[in-house]
């Protein structure tokens, strides 16, 4: 029986992580939206997409696509990568990363949790705590450390991919004396809570969106998200930042 719950809970965290990010690029008005965005203009706030069958490209409107594909968007190196402006990392716009973290570091601690659960028979929640602050704390200090070895003699992107591959392999170690487990449990635990912490994200934002409703839910996104980090241009204008 302690084996079936928590089975039971990362195959439904499963099924809904899937079914919230389900689907493509689509419209607010129900169309879809052929190929992926391949340039995201700041200045006219409009997405270039590229139809795969004809190589025909048309800019999208960013207020025009659906809540599902803005918040992808959100997290699409396309949107990243495109000229944001000075005033990019303005006040308003750390707060809202920073508060945005509280987010996954809460649903990574759960999926933690029940990885520990599943894999190594653990139930305690101080020990899920320790062990998702100090596996994520272990596997950044790695990353920078290869980072700045990158920065500084170069090499390419390869050695940031080498050193997220050591922190990989050393990081399983740490989770492994925390629960008291062998190495390939913890191996277990630390990637297995990565899968269950994403599918429940994408619970609780659809189980939000049927909670609040869809109009509720796409204004608070819109004022809250989107409007600060300059993915839409404010509906009111005295809304704007200031630069």
């Amino acid at each position: 029986m302690p084996r079936i719950c928590p089975s039971f809970i990362c195959f439904c965290l499963w099924l809904g992580g899937a079914a919230a990010h389900a689907g493509g690029w689509s419209l607010r008005g129900g169309g879809e939206l052929p190929g992926d965005p391949l340039a995201f203009d700041f200045e006219r706030k409009t997405v270039t997409f590229r139809d795969p069958v004809t190589e025909r490209e048309a800019a999208v409107p960013s207020r025009s696509l659906s809540l599902r594909s803005r918040q992808r968007l959100v997290f699409h190196p396309v949107f990243h990568r495109g000229d944001r402006g000075r005033d990019f990392w303005s006040p308003e716009r750390r707060r809202l990363f920073l508060g945005a973290l509280a987010v996954p570091a809460v649903v990574g601690s759960l999926g933690f949790w029940a990885a520990g659960w599943l894999f190594a028979g653990r139930r305690n929640p101080i020990l899920a705590a320790i062990g998702f602050v100090g596996s994520w704390a272990v596997m950044g200090i790695f990353t920078m450390c290869y980072a700045f070895y990158q920065i500084r003699f170069g090499g390419g992107g390869g050695v940031i991919l080498f050193g997220a591959t050591v922190a990989l392999v050393v990081t399983p170690l740490y989770v492994s004396a925390v629960y008291g487990c062998s190495y390939w449990k913890g191996l277990f635990v630390l990637l297995s809570h990565l899968v269950a912490s994403a599918c429940l994200l994408g619970i609780v934002f659809a189980a939000t969106e049927a909670v609040a409703g869809k109009e509720r839910t796409e204004t608070w996104w819109t004022e809250e998200v989107f409007e600060p980090l300059g993915l839409v241009a404010p509906a009111n204008p005295d809304r704007r930042d200031e630069p």
